[in-house]
């Protein structure tokens, strides 16, 4: 009896933890520059990954500038650009990218996990308006400069809680549906289990409290056993399987903009 109220009290306390701890999430700054569209000199670009590196180190966040002719315009550059960050570097890595759509004439300012809350709505405002206007002036390089700029000074100056966060759209399910289930059903999953577990408990106990010398059961004494059949049973058995890769097996990959949802992203998009 001690040993099974031992285990239940186990496992009960293993459920507590599982539902009441925080998890924490550490990822190393990364930086991208993406040329696509080819806006930027050797040298510019040269200067532009340093600074890049810089930011990524001092903050930890990913970085990327990303320019491309992919055709998106300001109605759906958000989710081509939330996409392409997300499966590159997870939905809810802290960071921020710059996609400057070319062919579509279309910037996005996007911001990704804790940086998202760096960048009020007045903030976002206030770098997409230099960016545009630089971009509308052909002054690409100067555009992604204002752009690192802006991050870093922001950065510095940490998260106003003043400003309003409209521009944050929130996807908590699809970020991490696990998290999303304990933080919105976790009380009272866990509520739940303490009260099955404390049911088992005064069940097992009931059960057995009267066992003891006086209800032992000679098992020697009172049963036999006969042999009438044998046959050989396997206890493991292991498969090992290697598949043979044909031609029709391979598919061809999809881009960022065919994939799944990107996540919470915060930061908005103009025209040019």
């Amino acid at each position: 009896m001690m040993n099974v109220t031992k285990r239940l009290s186990a496992i009960l306390a293993a459920m507590i933890m599982v539902f009441c701890t925080p998890l924490f999430v550490f990822a190393a700054g990364q930086t991208e520059l993406r040329d696509d569209a080819e806006l930027f000199t050797s040298e510019e670009e040269t200067q532009l990954q340093a600074e890049l590196d810089a930011f990524a180190q001092k903050t930890g966040w990913v970085a990327v500038i990303y320019t491309n002719n992919e055709g998106k315009t300001e109605d759906n550059i958000k989710p081509f650009a939330n996409r392409y960050y997300a499966d590159k570097y997870g939905k809810t890595t802290a960071g921020v990218i710059l996609t400057i759509d070319m062919e579509g004439r279309a910037i996005d300012f996007r911001t990704k996990g804790d940086a998202m809350y760096y960048f009020g709505d007045g903030r976002v405002n206030t770098l997409l308006d230099d960016v545009q206007r630089d971009m509308k002036q052909g002054n690409y390089y100067s555009a992604a400069e204002q752009f690192l700029y802006y991050v870093d000074h922001y950065y510095d100056e940490g998260i106003d809680d003043d400003e309003s966060n409209e521009n944050i759209d929130l996807q908590e399910k699809e970020d991490n549906k696990f998290l999303y289930v304990v933080k919105h059903y976790g009380i009272i999953i866990a509520a739940g289990s303490i009260i099955v577990a404390v049911i088992v408990v005064i069940v097992v106990k009931n059960r057995y409290k009267h066992n003891g010398k006086a209800g032992t059961y000679d098992l020697k004494k009172n049963s036999k056993t006969m042999l009438t059949d044998k046959k050989d049973i396997f206890l493991t058995k292991h498969v090992s399987v290697t598949r043979i890769r044909s031609d029709s097996d391979s598919s061809g990959g999809s881009s960022s903009s065919s994939s799944g949802g990107g996540g919470s992203s915060g930061g908005g998009s103009r025209s040019f």
